[in-house]
């Protein structure tokens, strides 16, 4: 599955709930595919993974008549 960038283990595959917050708001992703190096533990994410979760973020904030201050990286009410 690939070397571990840390510490030179190899990385394994395996489904895990995620977690990422993201502007002040925590999404959790039951069953998601990373991969996690057998040596030191470091946790490797596919591409686009946290991207996705940080678009469930925006638009959930959106849902909640939150609008997000992208110079400041601030959550903001309007």
């Amino acid at each position: 599955m690939g070397i571990c960038s840390i510490c030179g283990g190899e990385k394994n595959k395996v489904y895990r709930t995620v977690s990422h917050t993201f502007h002040g708001i925590t999404i959790k992703l039951k069953n998601q595919e990373v991969y996690v190096c057998g040596k030191c533990g470091e946790i490797y994410y596919p591409a686009g993974l946290l991207d996705s979760i940080e678009q469930m973020i925006i638009s959930r904030q959106r849902e909640k008549g939150l609008s997000i201050d992208e110079k400041n990286k601030t959550t903001v009410l309007f």
